[in-house]
């Protein structure tokens, strides 16, 4: 299932029943985001990928507006079972120095257009001020994406509701 990735699901805790507070936990559930980034590729290094292909990974940064947080556009960086497929980013010389960092193949300016031609399996959303987050998020979840991002995860907790009642629609 698609969706806001549960740091209890990767270290195999027991699920628990969502709630505001429980949901505020359950997105960002570590103390800061090198804990949590740290458990990503666990859980990607042990997922399994029925159809046999590398998981498509993207990355959505935008330099000078919060550019690429704490290293979420590296978090895909030597995972043999995923490829970074794309970096969007409406600057063009930042676009250009992630998708060099990153190994990106593709690059594009417009993150909506990158999930439709791309579908992604998996998005960072990159940027470290959160203005962005609940859009980019919102459409990485619509484009069928599993996103990580950093917290605060979005600007309020509406927001941050919005992202996961949207992801539990689409099932």
């Amino acid at each position: 299932m698609q969706g806001i990735i549960d740091p209890c699901e990767i270290q195999n805790e027991p699920a628990r029943q969502p709630s505001q507070i429980v949901f505020t936990t359950k997105v960002h559930h570590a103390s800061d985001t090198w804990t949590l980034a740290s458990t990503v590729p666990l859980a990607l290094r042990s997922a399994e990928n029925s159809t046999g292909r590398k998981h498509r990974a993207a990355i959505i940064g935008h330099t000078g507006a919060g550019n690429y947080g704490h290293g979420l556009d590296l978090i895909f960086a030597g995972r043999s079972n995923l490829e970074v497929v794309a970096v969007s980013d409406a600057d063009s010389d930042g676009r250009a120095k992630a998708a060099a960092r990153t190994g990106a193949a593709r690059q594009y300016a417009d993150y909506h257009e990158m999930l439709a031609k791309e579908k992604p399996d998996l998005v960072s959303v990159a940027p470290r001020w959160t203005i962005e987050h609940h859009d980019m998020g919102l459409a990485a979840l619509k484009a069928g994406a599993h996103i990580f991002l950093e917290k605060p995860v979005t600007r309020t907790l509406a927001e941050a509701m919005n992202c996961y009642l949207s992801q539990r629609m689409q099932g």
